[in-house]
């Protein structure tokens, strides 16, 4: 139970909030097992916002090779708003309902060796009494939507190594009051990974993404259909170098290529590549102190299919790069007490792409972070203040690089528990160049209880 408070809009309003949760699990025989979860929350304001759930898992494990789940799932909540009609404000209820079942199941044939499957379908509806009213923004959004969703999945372990692949599938179809809203949708997704010792003390491990996907609108008056391709990999190798001392490297690229069906919008055909780079260390020489270096570096491309018929001497296309590090230090003063100390730096810019491979560079920002943090932990009592520095920079390039933006912000946060009882509090600083200094204060007081 709190308080609530409401001032958006200049309806000032005030009540009671409130929030129930309530988890059952009945004893069943061996090998069955059957779960309800029913939650409750909401507020006595006028622009009310009432939420409510049931869930029910009935799972069954017949053997050491099989076991399957069914799981069923309902939703209503109560969204209330105002909206200008004819000048005046008018206070609507927006309902929403939703409705799933899914069940899977998961084989293991063999040692090593499992196979598994699921399929889902769910279904929403949404009322708005607005929805009716000719000229309004939520005129014809009245809407039901169906979605069907069917995976499998496979993992083995060929020759020590350990495989996953799996295939999904999605499909649904929003039917809205206004024809002009409504979209099919579908997916269809291969996933893979591979991972491998190469010693003791290496080991390195692939992962693969490729799929499509599409957008239908049904109104022939709309021309926003269109199909992605999406495809990415990643490497991960992670060396032990001493027993203390550990280095991992990871590096990938995503490619995605969007294409819209109609003529209309050829011109926003595009691909985006990004390409990532990201070395990590920690060392570890003693119990009480632990060092770690964490950076990363990414390139983003945007290139637009027709650019250089298009915008011959202004490109779309654009490219955007950053580099990150993290040192971060965590000393064990005592057996109860931790301190931790972390330094982070960004830098990054953006600037427009040409098809000879030249760029020029529009933007760039830096920003600088330093955190302390204190853990304490003992009887049942956590105790964890923190306190966190910040500082960016922004620059603009047009004939010389002039500083755009500067702000710099401090944040305190104090979290204390105590069995079942936590309390959390933070206060916010930010002020800049040009900007007025904002203040912000939370505190949050949370207390759980099993019966």
């Amino acid at each position: 139970m709190g308080q609530a408070f409401d001032r958006r809009r200049g309806h000032g309003d005030s009540g009671l909030s409130y929030n129930l949760a309530v988890n059952a699990t009945p004893r069943l025989p061996e090998n069955t097992n059957l779960s309800f979860h029913f939650g409750k929350s909401g507020n006595s304001l006028k622009r009310r916002n009432l939420n409510s759930n049931l869930g029910i898992c009935l799972s069954y494990r017949p053997g050491s090779t099989l076991a399957t789940s069914l799981s069923l799932s309902q939703s209503r909540n109560e969204q209330g708003y105002y909206t200008a009609v004819e000048g005046k404000d008018r206070l609507f209820v927006r309902r929403n309902h939703s409705s799933s079942v899914k069940t899977d199941f998961n084989l293991k044939p063999k040692a090593g060796l499992s196979v598994g499957g699921e399929v889902g379908y769910s279904y929403s509806q949404v009322r708005d009494p607005a929805s009716h009213i000719k000229g309004n923004p939520k005129e014809g959004t009245d809407n039901e939507k169906i979605e069907f969703n069917l995976a499998t999945n496979i993992s083995a372990k060929p020759f020590g190594a350990n495989f996953t692949s799996g295939v999904n599938f999605q499909k649904s179809n929003s039917d809205y009051r206004r024809f002009s809203l409504d979209k099919k949708t579908a997916s269809l997704s291969v996933k893979s990974s591979l991972d491998f010792n190469l010693t003791q003390a290496a080991s390195v491990s692939f992962s693969t993404l490729v799929a499509k996907y599409s957008t239908d609108t049904p109104d022939p008056q709309e021309v926003s259909d269109r199909d992605d391709f999406k495809s990415n990999f990643k490497i991960t190798y992670i060396q032990k170098l001493r027993d203390n001392f550990e280095l991992t490297i990871s590096g990938g690229t995503d490619q995605n290529h969007t294409v819209n069906l109609e003529s209309e919008r050829s011109a926003n055909n595009h691909w985006t590549r990004r390409y990532s780079l990201n070395p990590r260390m920690e060392y570890r020489p003693s119990k009480r102190l632990r060092l770690s270096q964490n950076y990363m570096l990414t390139a983003n491309y945007t290139e637009y299919d027709f650019d250089e018929i298009l915008n011959p001497d202004d490109a779309k296309s654009n490219i955007s790069r950053m580099l990150s590090a993290s040192n971060s230090v965590n000393i064990k003063l005592t057996p109860t007490l931790n301190l931790t100390v972390t330094y982070g730096f960004k830098a990054r810019d953006y600037g427009k792409l040409y098809q000879n491979g030249s760029e020029a560079v529009a933007e760039d920002s830096q920003n600088h972070s330093v955190t302390f943090s204190l853990s304490y932990q003992e009887g049942g009592i956590s105790l964890m203040p923190r306190y966190t520095w910040n500082r960016s920079k922004t620059w603009k390039h047009k004939e010389v690089r002039e500083l755009f933006r500067e702000s710099t912000s401090r944040t305190f946060t104090l979290s204390l528990s105590w069995g079942q009882l936590s309390l959390v509090g933070v206060r916010s600083v930010r002020e800049g160049k040009s900007q007025r200094r904002y203040v912000n204060d939370n505190i949050s007081v949370r207390y759980s209880h099993t019966f």
